[in-house]
This record gives structure tokens, sequence and C-alpha cells, in this order.
């Protein structure tokens, strides 16, 4: 029996059905799966360690909701036995996915070969209609923080919140670029009308100065040809 942490952080029944459906597992071998996981590791906990005393130079403990025996030659590389991934429930459930070949072969589990599982044949069917159908964390990603995973909420649920965050940050990145072009374009007309009014005004200079030589309106002109 595996060693399990403080109880705040095991799941409940509906939510390791949930990483299952997750992982890809459907009909028959979906009640395997879950029950397969409730009699390996009757308290849902996805961060517990067992067999820790059949350690050797090759394999580590068995660890999470569905005992994977861990691999140490596997250890940060992400593959379906890499033990500091495997604590991910949605991790582990996609590694039971993938070891027992999408649900096709159990032998590696020893509830399985015991036949331990089928006294939680039911319990699994009551989580699986508990959960309905919904996928638990986003699967196969080692990454997922545990309370978002914890969660169970459906992988295209977190993929739309995701999109819409992403959505909102592109759009405030083309608001401020606008920003900045309708600026530039003002300082740019700015700059560009600056001549045409200092010619315009020395024309007028000139032409008062005809009219009236030495007048009043010439020295006016004159002090608009300054600007």
């Amino acid at each position: 029996m595996p060693t399990n942490n403080p109880s705040a952080s095991w799941l409940t029944p509906a939510q390791v059905a949930g990483f299952a459906v997750g992982a890809g597992f459907s009909g028959t071998a979906l009640r395997i799966a879950v029950a397969v996981s409730f009699a390996e590791n009757p308290a849902h906990d996805p961060a517990s360690v067992g067999d820790a005393t059949l350690t050797d130079a090759k394999w580590g403990p068995s660890i999470g909701l569905w005992q994977i025996r861990s691999l140490k030659a596997d250890a940060g590389t992400g593959k379906e036995r890499d033990a500091r991934a495997l604590d991910n429930p949605a991790f582990n459930a996609k590694s039971a996915y993938t070891i027992s070949g999408g649900g096709k072969t159990w032998t590696a589990w020893t509830e399985f070969n015991n036949g331990g599982y089928r006294a939680k044949l039911a319990e699994a069917d009551a989580a699986i209609k508990a959960n309905g159908g919904k996928s638990g964390g986003v699967v196969g990603d080692p990454d997922v923080p545990k309370e978002e995973a914890d969660m169970g909420l459906p992988a295209a649920i977190l993929a739309a919140i995701n999109n819409f965050g992403q959505g909102l940050f592109r759009m405030g990145l083309n608001a401020g670029a606008l920003i900045v072009a309708l600026v530039l374009i003002t300082l740019g007309v700015a700059v560009l009308m600056r001549e045409p009014i200092r010619r315009g005004a020395a024309h007028t200079a000139r032409v008062a100065g005809a009219i009236v030589p030495g007048g009043k309106a010439a020295s006016a002109a004159g002090k608009v040809a300054k600007l």
C-alpha cells in the first residue's frame, strides 16, 4: 500500500475518473482504468509513493494515482516513467494510458493481476457517472500546476481561457501600437506643415511691403515671417 500525503491533497473519485477520460480511456478500458487506480491508490492521493522497498539502481518507487513504477533513467525527461512528473494527476493518467497500450494490457499492475480491481468496479462506475465524461486537467503536460489540474476542468475550457487571455494581450499590444502611430503621424504633419506656413508668411510680408512700403502692414507681416 502506498504512503499518502495529507488528505488535503487527495482527489475525489470523480476527479480521478476525469483524469482517466482526459488521458484517452473510454468504454470498458475506462472502467478498468479507474478501478485499477482505486485499487492501487485507495486514498486517491496524486503524490502517493509505493514500492519504496523494491527500488534499485534501475527502478524507483511507484508514484501517483496509478502507482506508475518510475525509472531512474527517465527522471526529468518527461517520459512516462519520469518520477519528477508522476505526481501530476494528468501526467500519471497519460502514463497509465501509454503503458497499458491504451487500456488493452494491464499486466504491469499488481491489483489487476491479483483481481483486486474487480472489487472497485462498482465504485469506478459511480465515479465515471458522477464525472459526467469531463476531462480533468491538461493531459500529458507535466508542467500543469497541480492546483489547476485538481480542479477537474475540461481541457477544452482551460484551452479556451488560455486563448482568451492571449487574445486580450494581443489586443493590448495592437492598441498601444495604434496610439504610438497616431502620435508619430501628428508630429510628422506638424513638422511638414511648419515650412509651408513660414513660406506663406514670408510671401505675405513681401506683398504687404509692396503695397504699403515701410508701413504698418509690412511691419506686421514681417513679424509673422519670423515665426
